[in-house]
């Protein structure tokens, strides 16, 4: 489960990672997800993790959650 706890790095608001203190957010946990799906780490393509939006974060967890699951596109949706 992904807390809401939030804290101040940089100016930015960031979940805190459910992986504990010291640990660095972005390391992927599924796959190339962080375990809160707000980075993607591409080593092949970019060197650097990107980051995304809360918004965008929730797409990719829901669709994680599917993954494997035959369905159309419009029940994605």
């Amino acid at each position: 489960m992904i807390t809401q706890h939030h804290c101040r790095i940089a100016g930015h608001r960031h979940k805190r990672s459910p992986l504990g203190a010291g640990v660095d957010p972005a390391t992927p946990v599924n796959e190339p997800f962080s375990a809160d799906f707000r980075w993607a780490t591409l080593p092949g393509i970019q060197a650097t993790p990107i980051q995304f939006t809360d918004g965008q974060a929730k797409v990719f967890e829901a669709l994680w959650a599917l993954k494997g699951a035959e369905m159309d596109d419009e029940r994605i949706m």
